[in-house]
C-alpha cells in the first residue's frame, strides 16, 4: 500500500508515527525536503533510528516522507521513494498495473515517463492516473510541493491514506469483535470502534 506524509514547515513528524508507518510499510522509506532553496533528497532508509536522525534535520522545513510496501520491483534501496524528474522528485502510493515487474517497481518506471513531459504534462498525467484509482502522489520542486489525490489530515500532517494507523486486527477466539492495541495508550480496543476505551484516543 505505502504511504506519502506530507510535512507543512514548522510541523514535526513524532517518532510514534515514524514508527506506526515503517512497521506497516517495511520495505524501505525516502524523504525530499525543501531547505535553503534548494531539495534535500535522500532514500533507502529502512532503519527507523537511521531515519529519524536524518528527518530531524528537517524539522522546519516543508517536505515529504514516503513508507514503502512493495507491489512491483524488488525490495532494494533502488527503488525506494522519491525518484528524480529533472529538478522534482516523485512519490507514489497505489500501483499501476502492468506497468512493473517483479524486478522493477511501477513507480520506477513512470518517473522514466514523466521525465519526457513538460511540467503541465507530468501533473495531467499523475491526475488522470490518480482519477483511473492507480494512486496518490506527490511531486517535490523548489517551487513547492504539488499533492496529487485526497490526503487526510492527522496531528498537524496530511497523509495519503492511514491504514498505518490502525495497525493489524488480530481475532480474539472467544469472540467476534476484533481487538488492536491503541495507538496512543498501547492497550487493547476493539477492532470496530474508533475510540480506545481506555484513554479516549480516537483511531
Amino acid at each position: 500500500m505505502c504511504v506519502i506524509i506530507y510535512k507543512p514547515a514548522g510541523v514535526k513528524i513524532s517518532d510514534a508515527i515514524l514508527r506506526s508507518c515503517m512497521i506497516a510499510n517495511n520495505h524501505g522509506a525516502g524523504f525530499a525536503f525543501r531547505a535553503n532553496n534548494k531539495i534535500v533528497a535522500k532514500k533507502g532508509f529502512f532503519n527507523l533510528r537511521t531515519l529519524k536522525v536524518a528527518i530531524g534535520k528537517y524539522d522546519s522545513c516543508e517536505g515529504v516522507v514516503h513508507f514503502r510496501l512493495r507491489s512491483a520491483g524488488l525490495i532494494s534501496g533502488k527503488f525506494c521513494h522519491p525518484f528524480k524528474i529533472d529538478s522534482r522528485y516523485l512519490f507514489h502510493n497505489g500501483h499501476i498495473p502492468k506497468l512493473g515487474t517483479q524486478k522493477t517497481s511501477d513507480t520506477y518506471k513512470l518517473a522514466q515517463i514523466l521525465k519526457r513531459l513538460s511540467y503541465n504534462d507530468q501533473i495531467e498525467l499523475l491526475e488522470d492516473l490518480e482519477l483511473r484509482g492507480d494512486g496518490r502522489f506527490a511531486l517535490v520542486g523548489s517551487q513547492g510541493v504539488d499533492l496529487i489525490g485526497e490526503f487526510q489530515a492527522y496531528e498537524g500532517l496530511f497523509f495519503s491514506n492511514l491504514h498505518w494507523l490502525y495497525g493489524k486486527p488480530v481475532k480474539v477466539p472467544k469472540g467476534d469483535d476484533y481487538f488492536m492495541n491503541c495507538p496512543k495508550c498501547h492497550s487493547k480496543a476493539i477492532w470496530n470502534k474508533v475510540m480506545c476505551s481506555q484513554c479516549g484516543h480516537w483511531f
